[in-house]
């Protein structure tokens, strides 16, 4: 397991990429300066504009992690450092992660 950290926060959001050989199983954001109230949060898959994470129809619905994670901020001034959980698996082995967006939208993505 590595964790892959990235600080290049941009329009509120810090994408974090895992590498190709590996698959992304979890995502983090956290805190570098400013309020911690006005962080947004995280989520894996495509990218989206500011506050609009993906959503899905149905619950049955699964969407593409991309291997990517984004987290967001509510304000310029909070500053923020997202985080990505990759595995490396083994050539025998096989892992396949999606997405569920339920919650996603509540409450401006919180």
């Amino acid at each position: 397991v590595r964790t892959i950290e990235s600080e290049n926060q941009q329009n509120l959001q810090v994408i974090t990429q895992c590498p190709s050989n590996s698959i992304l199983t979890g995502c983090q954001v956290n805190r570098q300066s400013g309020s911690i109230n006005q962080i947004r949060g995280t989520y894996s898959g495509p990218q989206q504009s500011t506050g609009s994470p993906p959503s899905q129809s149905s619950p049955s619905d699964q969407i593409s992690t991309e291997n990517q994670c984004i987290a967001e901020s509510r304000v310029a001034a909070t500053q923020i450092r997202g985080g990505a959980q990759c595995v490396q698996l083994n050539s025998n082995y096989q892992l396949d992660c999606v997405a569920t967006g339920q919650l996603t939208n509540r409450n401006g993505f919180t």
